[in-house]
């Protein structure tokens, strides 16, 4: 099949049972997602923000996008570093001129969709809150409402969704096509 030489390949699709059914008889396998919003423009702009000593709060531009730790899920939603200039908007922490935590923003219909990426050696540390604090308020100075969607298993991303300050709406279901 071609697409298996694709990265992971999501269908957000009817619930019903004969796309489940048909979405399985190609390799796609049904998961649960889970989606956060609550946040207002108005809200994310009073986001408050800490930035950690040692650590520069920075702009994703074009040369810091070479560093993104998240290259495979970026470069598949935003295609290009250009592209992801243009249209998107995202924000670094650095760490003695390393990017050690990322969030990119997927702008749409009056949205900001966030993704979340830290480095390994940098987790908890509350280095996720500051770079997702940054990206809301930024997205809530251009009016817009910010959201968040993860897998229903991912406990980490839940918790650093709702330590932004968002909260779970609904859930739905996903069909995934991985490698």
């Amino acid at each position: 099949m071609f697409l298996k030489s694709r990265p992971p390949i999501t269908l957000v699709c009817s619930a019903a049972l004969e796309v489940e059914a048909r979405a399985s008889l190609h390799g796609f396998v049904a998961t649960e997602r889970l989606h956060f919003g609550g946040v207002t423009p108005a809200d994310a702009q009073r986001q408050s923000i800490e930035v950690p000593e040692s650590h520069e709060l920075v702009g994703i531009d074009a040369g810091l996008f070479a560093q993104v730790n998240w290259k495979e899920m970026v470069y598949g939603i935003f295609g290009s570093a250009q592209d992801y200039l243009t249209h998107h908007f995202g924000f670094g922490l650095l760490h003695e001129g390393r990017l050690v935590a990322e969030a990119h923003g997927v702008v749409g219909g009056g949205l900001v969709e966030y993704g979340i990426s830290t480095h390994p050696e940098y987790r908890r540390r509350g280095l996720t809150k500051v770079v997702t604090r940054q990206l809301m308020k930024h997205g809530g100075q251009l009016g817009l409402w910010t959201v968040a969607t993860c897998a229903a298993g991912k406990v980490e991303s839940v918790r650093a969704i709702t330590q932004s300050g968002l909260r779970q709406e609904h859930s739905y279901r996903v069909f995934t096509l991985s490698r």
